[in-house]
C-alpha cells in the first residue's frame, strides 16, 4: 500500500495532478484538490483532518494545513513548488496568457498552460476567428464551431462566391471550392459597342462604327461615333401655324393644335386666327389712304399699295378737297369741282396718347378708353402723361407682395419686399413643371413595367414574369393597387409634380424636385388641363429646399434620366382605397421621355419611378388602415403581402436582400405652381 503523502508526491512528479488515481488499498478515488486532507497516524492507518467542504471566495479550497518537510499542495492551480512553512502550504506563482481574445487562460498546476477556444470562436492557424467569418482565401469555407474549431470548415454546396474571374457571375461554392457560375455577356444594351471579356480586367465594350437605331422614331438617321448613338433629328414642321410641332419618342412627329392668333401667310388679312388647326383668315387688310386720288390695292405677298388715278380733282395725290380732317371722306366734282366733305364714324387718333380706340363722330376725332398704364409692379406709380404717354416711376412706401404670410411690406429698389419671418418659407417655383396624371404599379417585371433597380442584368423579378434585368417584385400587388391609384389620381386627391430646375437637353446635369401638392381652384381638369396647383409644405424643409432633389437629372436624345442606388426618399400612394402609404424608396429612380418647348413641358411619356421598398412597411401601415377600407379582410392581406412579395434587392450590401423591387408607370401633363399650402 502507497501511503497517501507519497502518492501525491508520485503525482506532482508525473505533472498530472488534475487526473483520477487510485492511492491507498480501500478501492477508492483521490482528487488531486483533495491532496493534503488526511494524514497518516503512528500506525500507518489514514483518518480524515476535516470533512468541512470549506471553500475561499473565488471558488477555490483554501490551504489546508500542512507538515513542514513534507509535501502539500495550496489547492491554486497557478503556483507551483508548494511548500509548507509554518504549517502553511504557498507556491511560487505563475500566469498564463497567449494574448489571444477567443481563448481562455488557465495553468495546468505543474508549471504549464491550456488555452481552450471559447464559446462561438475558432482559432485557425493562431488567428482568432468569430463563428460564420469566412476565410478570405477561400470563400467557401467558414468558421463553423459545431464541426471544427481549429480549422476551416466547407460551406453549404450552392452558397454563393467569387471565384475570381470578372468573367463569371452566380459563382458557387461545392465541397469546399468556389465553381465558376455563369459567363459573363458583358451586353451593356448598347448598338454601338462591341462586347467582350478578358479575365484579367473585366468586361471590355470597345466603340464601335457604323449605323444604329436609339429605337426613337424621332432620330431616323442614326450613326455611331465614339460608343455613343448620335441622330439626326427628324424634321416635323407641317408648315402649319396653328400646331406646335414636336416629335415624341413614342409617337414620332405630334401636332399639337392650338387656339390664338397666327399669320395665313396672305398679306391682305389681318388678325387671323386658329379654328381647329386650321389658320382662318381675319378681316381683309385696310389700304385707304384717305384720299380719291389714288386707287387702293393689295398684293397677297407685298401688302397695301397704292396707284394715281387721272381725276381734275387731283393734283398727283392730293386731292383739291381734302380738308385735314381725319373724321370726314372727302369728294370732288369733276366737272364743276364742287367739294364734299361726308362725316364718317370709322376708327381715328385724337393725337393723345393717353387714350385708345377713338373714333369719329360729327366729323369730330373724340377720345376714346382711358390708357391702361398699369404695369403690374406694387411699386411703381402708374400714370399716362399726354405729352409722352404712359409714365411708371418707382416710389418708397407701403405696398402688397401679394404673399399671404408676408407683413410690413415695403418697397425697395422697385422690389416689394416684406418680412417673411411668420412665413414656413417663399420658394422660388419655375416654370418648367408637370403633374402625373397617370400613375400606376407595374404589372410584371418586363420592360415598360420597372427597370433595372440592383443593375444587374442578369437577375429579375418576380421569378417567372420578367425578363431584360427589370425588378419589379412588388408587381403582384397592381391588381388590389391600380383602381385606388387610379381614382386618387382622377379625382384630384393626390398629386405628384415634377419640377425641372434649369432644365438642359444636352446631357448636362440640373436638378428635378418631386413634390406632392394639392389642386387649386375648381372647374380645371387635371387629368388633361394644365391646372394650378400649391406645394404641400411637409414636401419642404426648414430651409425652403425640395425635400426629394434629385440633382443628377439628365435629358438625352428626349429621356429624362435621374436618382439611383445612392437616392432613397419618401413617396406617398394610395395603394388601397385612396389611403396613403409612404414607402420610403432605396435606389429610388426615375425616367421618363419628355418633350420640352422652351422651358414648358409639353409632355412626360413612358415614365418609370422605381426602387426598393423594406417589407415591414408594409405590415406597419396596415396596422393604421381601418379593414372597411381594404378589399379583403386585413388579415388576408397581410398574409398576401407577406406571401407573395419576396425580397430581392440588398440595400446594405454585402448583408444580403432586405428589400423588395417596386417599379410604378406615369405620364404626366402641363401643371402650374402657384405657391405653398400654409
Amino acid at each position: 500500500m502507497i501511503p497517501s503523502s507519497a502518492c501525491a508526491r508520485y503525482l506532482r512528479m508525473l505533472a498530472i495532478a488534475t487526473l483520477t488515481l487510485s492511492c491507498g488499498g480501500d478501492g477508492t478515488t483521490s482528487d488531486p484538490h483533495d491532496i493534503g486532507d488526511t494524514h497518516s497516524d503512528k500506525d500507518g492507518q489514514t483518518s480524515d483532518t476535516d470533512t468541512t467542504d470549506s471553500h475561499a471566495e473565488d471558488g477555490t479550497l483554501p490551504p489546508p494545513p500542512c507538515t513542514v518537510g513534507l509535501p502539500c499542495s495550496d489547492n491554486d492551480s497557478c503556483t507551483i513548488n508548494d511548500t509548507c512553512t509554518d504549517t502553511v502550504c504557498a507556491g511560487t506563482p505563475y500566469t498564463c496568457d497567449d494574448d489571444r481574445p477567443c481563448t481562455a487562460n488557465e495553468c495546468d498546476g505543474v508549471g504549464g498552460c491550456v488555452f481552450p477556444v471559447t464559446s462561438g470562436h475558432c482559432l485557425i492557424f493562431n488567428v482568432c476567428r468569430t463563428h460564420g467569418d469566412l476565410n478570405s482565401a477561400n470563400t467557401c469555407e467558414r468558421c463553423d464551431i459545431d464541426l471544427n474549431k481549429i480549422g476551416w470548415s466547407d460551406r453549404s454546396d450552392d452558397a454563393p462566391c467569387e471565384d475570381g474571374n470578372p468573367c463569371t457571375f452566380g459563382d458557387y461554392c461545392k465541397k469546399g471550392t468556389c465553381k465558376k457560375g455563369l459567363k459573363s455577356t458583358c451586353d451593356d444594351q448598347n448598338d454601338c459597342t462591341v462586347d467582350s471579356c478578358q479575365a484579367t480586367v473585366g468586361c471590355i465594350n470597345a466603340p464601335a462604327s457604323g449605323s444604329c437605331d436609339d429605337g426613337n422614331p424621332c432620330t431616323p438617321e442614326s450613326v455611331c461615333t465614339g460608343g455613343v448613338c448620335h441622330s439626326i433629328a427628324e424634321d416635323c414642321d407641317d408648315d402649319n401655324p396653328c400646331t406646335t410641332d414636336t416629335c415624341l419618342p413614342d409617337l414620332g412627329c405630334a401636332h399639337v393644335a392650338f387656339q390664338g392668333a397666327c399669320e395665313d401667310g396672305d398679306a391682305c388679312t389681318d388678325e387671323d386666327t386658329c379654328v381647329e388647326s386650321t389658320c382662318v383668315p381675319g378681316a381683309p387688310t385696310f389700304c385707304s389712304d384717305d384720299t380719291e386720288c389714288t386707287d387702293d390695292h393689295c398684293d397677297a405677298v407685298f401688302g397695301c399699295y397704292h396707284t394715281l388715278v387721272e381725276s381734275a380733282c387731283c393734283s398727283g395725290a392730293v386731292h383739291l378737297c381734302d380738308d385735314g380732317n381725319p373724321c370726314t371722306n372727302d369728294s370732288c366734282n369733276t366737272t364743276t369741282f364742287a367739294c364734299n366733305n361726308t362725316p364718317h364714324t370709322d376708327y381715328c387718333d385724337d393725337g393723345n396718347p393717353c387714350t385708345v380706340n377713338d373714333a369719329c363722330n360729327n366729323a369730330v376725332c373724340e377720345a376714346g378708353f382711358a390708357n391702361d398704364c398699369n404695369d403690374g409692379n406694387p411699386c411703381t406709380t402708374d400714370f399716362c402723361d399726354e405729352s409722352v404717354g404712359c409714365q411708371n416711376p418707382q416710389f418708397i412706401g407701403p405696398c402688397d407682395d401679394g404673399i399671404e404670410c408676408t407683413v410690413d411690406e415695403t418697397c425697395i429698389d422697385g422690389q416689394c419686399v416684406g418680412d417673411s419671418s411668420n412665413c414656413k418659407c417663399v420658394p422660388d417655383f419655375g416654370t418648367t413643371v408637370a403633374r402625373a396624371n397617370m400613375l400606376l404599379l407595374g404589372e410584371d417585371g418586363e420592360p415598360g413595367n420597372g427597370l433595372d433597380v440592383d443593375q444587374n442584368p442578369a437577375t429579375c423579378a418576380p421569378v417567372g414574369m420578367c425578363s431584360n434585368g427589370i425588378d419589379n417584385a412588388l408587381s403582384p400587388l397592381a391588381p388590389l393597387a391600380n383602381p385606388a391609384l387610379l381614382d386618387a389620381m382622377g379625382s384630384g386627391d393626390v398629386n405628384l409634380l415634377f419640377e425641372l430646375i434649369d432644365p438642359k437637353t444636352n446631357g448636362q446635369p440640373f436638378s428635378l424636385a418631386l413634390y406632392a401638392a394639392d389642386l387649386v381652384g375648381s372647374g380645371c381638369d387635371p387629368m388633361v388641363d394644365e391646372c394650378n396647383f400649391e406645394i404641400d409644405d411637409q414636401a419642404l424643409s426648414e430651409s425652403c429646399e425640395a425635400l426629394i432633389l434629385l440633382d443628377n437629372a439628365t435629358i438625352q436624345n428626349g429621356v429624362l434620366t435621374a436618382g439611383g442606388p445612392a437616392y432613397n426618399f419618401p413617396l406617398n400612394v394610395p395603394l388601397f382605397n385612396n389611403e396613403p402609404f409612404l414607402l420610403q424608396l432605396h435606389y429610388g429612380t426615375v425616367r421618363a421621355d419628355i418633350t420640352l418647348l422652351g422651358n414648358k413641358v409639353v409632355a412626360m411619356t413612358n415614365g418609370i419611378i422605381a426602387g426598393a421598398v423594406p417589407k415591414e412597411i408594409f405590415s406597419t401601415a396596415l396596422e393604421m388602415i381601418d379593414e372597411n377600407d381594404l378589399p379583403l379582410p386585413k388579415e388576408t392581406v397581410v398574409q398576401l403581402i407577406d406571401l407573395i412579395l419576396k425580397e430581392d434587392v440588398d440595400t446594405k450590401p454585402p448583408a444580403g436582400p432586405d428589400a423588395v423591387s417596386t417599379g410604378f408607370r406615369f405620364t404626366a401633363i402641363p401643371a402650374k405652381i402657384v405657391g405653398v399650402e400654409e
